[in-house]
């Protein structure tokens, strides 16, 4: 059995929806689902009663038949269309308290939503045997299980008053007495601080702290942003290359950091400061665990042929924002290569975007660049010209985990990126 409100399956006996929230009987049926589209049975009765009258005029051929029928088509399907398309959806129920907001069935009289500092709480006023089941719908689609990797779950809580403590977006069932009462969602936005560290070598050993804090709120207009496909060349590369004020702000900690080690007076432009960038995007983020199904229908770890938005978004394929690959602090070699072109852009550098087969990387234009003979012994070299202007692009891999400096790149790559012959450029960031 499925939601006629949202089409998502229904546990057996389900009384309201896990998905959209909607109690089951009031979409169910002609009263919920068809009216929606003005169907009228009482008229189709009618219709249904006069073809069962003998027909005493003279017979139309089976031509004059036809023809009406693709003239009622011609009429009626343009009519129809702009009537389904034009039909305004209906919003989903929510109302806030302070930093709390719930959504869908937890919208109702039996129970209260209370926001307070930090944290926030959802009170039943039944008097039955209460449980709450809650699931982060932020956190990794999938969670390690001995060896195996399983869809993240539902963690439970008995008594009428569920706290939430920590700021994200949780899916929320209630159980009264083994019965389910209503289903939904609940937001709480706050602070999220993150502390990153990371070294990296120029002239010696170097070691970076930023201390950086955002609101939920950033990174959730983001998740939740389905206007467009998430799966690979659906849209221009630079739509994910996105610098908002969370992320120039991110930038600027950025500066401020590499002012502290290196003098007040040190230079934020050029291939030193470009290293510098590279550096907190490969030892910051991690590659997600990489997993692919195996013949007993678990999830299996797999570095070679695995997928690692499987096991962070639940696809094979998605791409993130910047704000996304901040909050999960992992990504691919798509998400953090929109983050680290996103950085280049607010520091003032034009960028590129570059797809070797099966991969993505990044490339940095400098004006002047000195090579690294130690990184030179190990990696393989790189730089392009943009044709359009000359400039000189030299090549970035985000997915070390440790610091490679700009122009280095894996030399077992070097067919593929020789094969690359278009890249998409990302301009600097103009400061309003």
């Amino acid at each position: 059995m499925y939601c006629p409100k949202c089409g998502s399956m229904l546990d057996p006996g389900a009384n309201f929806c896990v998905v959209c929230g909607a109690p089951v009987e009031s979409v169910s049926g002609r009263d919920g689902f068809l009216d929606q589209y003005t169907y009228d049975q009482s008229a189709y009765d009618r219709g249904s009663d006069r073809r069962h009258v003998p027909n005493r005029r003279r017979r139309r051929s089976v031509g004059t038949y036809v023809l009406l029928a693709v003239i009622l088509v011609v009429l009626i399907v343009p009519v129809a269309d702009i009537l389904i398309r034009d039909a305004p959806e209906e919003p989903e129920r929510s109302y806030s308290v302070g930093d709390l907001t719930v959504r869908g069935g937890l919208y109702n009289d039996l129970v209260v939503a209370e926001s307070s500092g930090d944290s926030a709480t959802l009170t039943y006023q039944g008097d039955g045997q209460v449980v709450w089941h809650v699931k982060d719908l932020c956190g990794t689609a999938f969670v390690q299980s001995g060896d195996v990797y399983v869809p993240r779950s539902y963690e439970s809580t008995d008594g009428n008053v569920l706290t939430i403590s920590t700021p994200g977006k949780y899916q929320v069932l209630l159980y009264d007495d083994g019965a389910q009462i209503c289903s939904g969602t609940a937001v709480l936005d706050g602070d999220i601080t993150d502390t990153y560290t990371w070294s990296r070598l120029n002239g010696g050993s170097h070691s970076y702290e930023v201390r950086f804090t955002y609101r939920f709120s950033d990174f959730l207009v983001y998740d939740e942003d389905d206007e467009y496909r998430r799966d690979s060349y659906s849209l221009p590369m630079s739509r994910f290359v996105v610098v908002d004020d969370t992320l120039l702000r991110l930038s600027d900690a950025l500066a401020d950091e590499y002012r502290q080690v290196h003098g007040s007076g040190a230079s934020v432009t050029g291939q030193d400061y470009a290293d510098y960038l590279l550096s907190f995007v490969q030892c910051v983020f991690a590659y997600p665990t990489q997993i692919s199904p195996g013949p007993d229908g678990y999830y299996h770890l797999d570095t070679e042929g695995g997928y690692g938005d499987m096991f962070l978004e639940g696809a094979e394929e998605y791409w993130a924002f910047p704000m996304e690959t901040l909050y999960h602090r992992m990504g691919d070699c798509e998400d953090t290569s929109f983050l680290l072109s996103a950085l280049y852009s607010a520091a003032g550098y034009r960028s590129v975007l570059m797809t070797p087969p099966g991969h993505m990387m990044v490339g940095v234009v400098l004006d002047s660049f000195q090579p690294d003979t130690l990184y030179s012994v190990y990696y393989a070299y790189g730089e392009k010209t943009l044709t359009s202007t000359g400039e000189r692009v030299f090549l970035c891999e985000t997915t070390y985990d440790s610091a490679v400096p700009v122009g280095y790149y894996d030399p077992s790559m070097v067919g593929q990126v020789a094969t690359v012959t278009e890249v998409t450029v990302v301009d600097p960031h103009v400061r309003a």
